[in-house]
């Protein structure tokens, strides 16, 4: 069989188990999600994929991988999310990685955040740009006036989140700590999109940051599950690289977007003042329960989202990004001012974070 042949099988196999997978689990995905396009653009993008590659990959494999977009109605073709092959380590085979692009944490974010959010902003500060963190009211502002098509030296990042209800947080990062988080906990610190568009992947990490804070509600155990592997950073370190391991390229895109910089100012602050207020009610804690789908005979990925359809609101340390409980998130929150698991909340108490 030429190796035309065998992707072309491959790829067959896998769009078949993908259509399988997404009528059993229909029940799980998002309103309104289209199966048919999420189909075309899987397949576009697994053909952009280098063939050795690719074949290295069991096909359930790559199933799973590409469910989590769909659990979150994520798109590959607009860049909201993209999927990283690796050397596992833990497992000794080739896996299937899949990660959101920062586009596709602000929809999450915005989609499931339990206070709604109004808007996310994120921008690397360069040499030369006027900047100031600003706290009052215990809301985080910032004031930001690049200078116009800017390419001096990055040196830091920031993100903020604005509420509907007027009232914001964000984060702030100097380069060494992006280069940090990189070095220590990045799937793929030597991939091109690090190497080529840093300032991207710096807004990544801060927003990231950020939306730790965020509480958010999803669906069921699925979404809550994809969501809190989908990060690019691989904090409790069990996940190996290998040396040559590439991120698979977006065939719709030559790269990852690049910010042109207008020669504008921005002032988050009148940003602030110019949201509706009291637009939106906190929603109240709702529980929908469905029943359980019968499995797929002969599909190993189908059994991660064959659970009971529930409401869950996921919490994360903001400092090792964890999963921890409500008790420890409201917890910190209240003594320390962020949500911090309990080996972080040592930390912080000793004064070491």
């Amino acid at each position: 069989m030429t190796d035309e042949k065998t992707i072309e099988n491959f790829l067959m196999t896998v769009e078949s188990n993908l259509a399988t997978t997404l009528a059993a689990k229909a029940a799980a995905l998002p309103d309104g999600f289209q199966a048919a396009k999420f189909q075309q653009n899987c397949i576009a993008m697994l053909k952009g994929i280098k063939k050795q590659d690719l074949m290295k990959i069991k096909a359930e494999d790559v199933v799973s991988c590409l469910m989590k977009g769909a659990l979150l109605d994520l798109d590959f073709a607009s860049g909201e999310c993209y999927a990283i092959p690796y050397w596992n380590k833990e497992e000794g085979k080739n896996d299937l990685n899949f990660q959101t692009d920062y586009k596709g944490e602000d929809k999450i974010a915005k989609t499931y955040s339990i206070k709604p959010i109004f808007n996310t902003i994120k921008e690397v500060i360069r040499e030369g740009d006027e900047y100031q963190k600003i706290v009052e009211d215990g809301n985080v502002k910032f004031f930001f006036k690049p200078i116009p098509l800017n390419n001096g030296k990055i040196k830091g990042a920031f993100a903020q989140v604005l509420f509907t209800d007027g009232s914001s947080i964000g984060e702030e990062m100097t380069v060494e700590e992006l280069e940090e988080i990189k070095k220590n906990f990045s799937k793929a610190k030597d991939s091109p999109a690090y190497q080529k568009t840093p300032g991207e992947m710096y807004k990544k990490i801060v927003l990231r940051r950020t939306l730790k804070n965020v509480a958010k509600s999803f669906k069921n155990s699925a979404q809550t599950i994809a969501y809190a592997t989908c990060s690019d950073f691989e904090f409790n370190n069990k996940t190996g690289v290998s040396n040559n391991s590439e991120e698979i390229r977006n065939p719709f895109a030559n790269a990852l977007p690049v910010n042109n910089q207008q020669a504008l100012t921005t002032n988050v602050q009148n940003t602030t003042a110019k949201m509706p207020q009291n637009e939106f009610l906190q929603p109240e804690a709702t529980v929908i329960t469905s029943e359980t789908e019968n499995s797929i005979q002969g599909h190993s990925d189908v059994s991660e989202y064959e659970k009971e359809e529930t409401i869950e609101t996921i919490y994360e340390c903001t400092n090792c990004g964890s999963i921890i409980n409500q008790a420890e998130d409201s917890y910190s929150r209240r003594n320390y001012g962020k949500p911090l698991c309990r080996n972080c909340q040592a930390l912080a108490k000793n004064g070491e974070l």
